[in-house]
């Protein structure tokens, strides 16, 4: 464990001392490892606890969560499921996640496709959207539709699969390509532009269902944490990130430019003498400021059929790609 050690001299093997020790003497340069940005992200917006799930949304998406993990265990153990990624953090800590390659990209490019490049344009659109989102609300609840024979139609057989530049999580191919299904002539800017913002939310919702599956062990469900400039300018997208996924989704005020303020508490951690070593699961509380409460089984029921409709559609078109 070298980080926070400090190096004065460089011979062969590299960082020894004369009697192949690491030199860690006062009035050298410290030696601090690498920190992939996806970690410093989760420190950086205090999610360090398996009851924490960070959800980011800027060009590309991510949902990941920090786990208990000691290097020698032989007692704990992580069941990584197909279609994550999990790296190690420290020496006692492992981040289990998975990520897209496209995110607030799928609405920068339908803004572009659509025209709606102007500010007003955009947010008159989105009202639009939320008005078909709960009119789709509505039918669920009116008649707990739960197959396609169901009397209402609704606007979300207008499937979107976001993978304009192929895929990460969870089926990993680069030349996965999008898709829009379901066009009819009644489709309306609004309508491609719930597509496409529900189309993110449902891969970033398959890869939260994977992590909470290796999470099972928890005694109460994990929040969302969120961050990135997509989520925070888009209540519309935050709310369907939290009815989609069923969880209570918080936005920390107080954990702006998140991947920096991680590298800032790692290094914190580091220089902390063995004495008084700040833990990394040291749990800092969230400043809240805007809060997604999901709510309501109908709405449940309109995110499972989404769901299994969006997986449908990638697994007809994959032998495609």
């Amino acid at each position: 464990e070298l980080r926070g050690h400090h190096i004065t001299n460089r011979k062969d093997p590299p960082y020894t001392s004369d009697d192949g020790t690491f030199v860690t003497q006062q009035g050298g340069c410290r030696l601090f490892l690498g920190l992939g940005d996806g970690v410093c992200a989760n420190v950086g917006s205090k999610c360090t606890t398996p009851s924490r799930i960070s959800v980011t949304i800027g060009t590309s998406a991510a949902a990941r969560v920090c786990l208990p993990f000691e290097i020698n265990s032989n007692t704990t153990q992580v069941v990584v499921p197909p279609g994550l990624f999990c790296y190690r953090i420290d020496k006692s800590h492992v981040l289990l996640g998975g990520a897209l390659t496209d995110g607030g990209s799928v609405v920068e490019w339908a803004r572009q496709l659509l025209n709606l490049k102007s500010k007003d344009d955009f947010e008159k659109c989105l009202v639009s959207v939320s008005n078909l989102l709960e009119r789709d609300y509505e039918n669920v609840q009116s008649d707990r539709a739960e197959t396609p024979s169901s009397s209402h139609t609704f606007s979300s057989d207008l499937t979107m699969i976001p993978f304009l530049t192929g895929e990460r999580s969870t089926g990993f191919r680069d030349g996965a390509r999008g898709a829009i299904l379901g066009l009819t002539r009644d489709t309306s800017a609004a309508h491609l532009l719930k597509s496409c913002l529900e189309g993110v939310i449902l891969r970033l919702n398959a890869i939260v269902s994977l992590i909470r599956e290796a999470t099972l062990n928890e005694a109460e469900p994990p929040r969302l944490i969120i961050s990135g400039a997509a989520l925070e300018k888009n209540q519309l997208w935050r709310n369907m990130l939290a009815d989609c996924c069923g969880l209570i989704a918080e936005f920390d005020c107080d954990a702006m430019e998140s991947t920096s303020r991680g590298v800032a508490r790692m290094l914190v951690i580091s220089l902390q003498s063995n004495n008084d070593q700040q833990s990394l699961e040291q749990v800092e509380k969230i400043q809240r400021s805007m809060i997604s409460d999901p709510h309501g089984a109908y709405k449940k029921l309109y995110w499972s059929r989404a769901a299994a409709t969006q997986s449908e559609a990638i697994q007809s078109i994959s032998p495609l790609w």
